[in-house]
């Protein structure tokens, strides 16, 4: 049942002088229904939404390791001519974790943007839609979100890396030196 409120009278005090008249109803005002839509009805779109994000993890793993195995693998001479003049293992680790930190750091730099403009306009979309309300957001900037995403997103840089640094660190100098001579 919907009750109107008469102008200058707020939602609050006929919520107030209702419940008492009617305990068998539940009583509640826009604002109310408002809130309760966003914390329990939004448990969809919040699931989409790490569903989405662990496989945007789990392809951006695979693609930042992949790209970094394959730059080592052929670089692997120039690895062993580093390693032979002195380089230390430590110092050829930094260098991969620091491409690792690029390749993490310019995606999520890019991503920002473009996930902010797409959330503005699926929002837009969304919200115009029949029966849904003026003042329900769909998609909301929330900082620690951010946050999050930027920790899970060095995190997976940070594995992605460490396949490709154990090559290096392994590699064996002479014997590479040696077939990228002969080869």
């Amino acid at each position: 049942m919907l009750v109107a409120s008469r102008p200058g009278v707020s939602s609050e005090a006929n919520v107030a002088a209702i419940a008492p008249l009617r305990p068998d109803l539940r009583v509640l005002s826009n604002d109310q229904v408002l809130e309760q839509f966003n914390e329990h009805a939004f448990t969809y779109f919040r699931q989409i939404s790490t569903v989405l994000s662990a496989m945007t993890l789990a392809f951006a793993f695979l693609l930042v390791a992949t790209l970094l195995t394959m730059s080592v693998n052929q670089r692997l001479g120039e690895v062993a001519a580093l390693r032979a003049l002195g380089f230390s293992r430590r110092r050829i680790a930094t260098n991969l974790l620091c491409e690792s930190a690029l390749l993490v750091g310019i995606g999520g730099l890019v991503a920002l943007p473009l996930g902010g403009a797409l959330a503005v306009w699926l929002d837009r979309i969304l919200r115009h839609m029949p029966g849904v309300p003026e003042r329900i957001r769909f998609f909301v900037f929330e900082p620690r979100t951010v946050a999050l995403h930027a920790a899970l997103l060095t995190a997976t840089g940070l594995l992605a890396a460490l396949y490709p640094i154990w090559l290096a660190a392994r590699l064996p100098i002479a014997a590479t030196l040696r077939k990228e001579i002969v080869s």
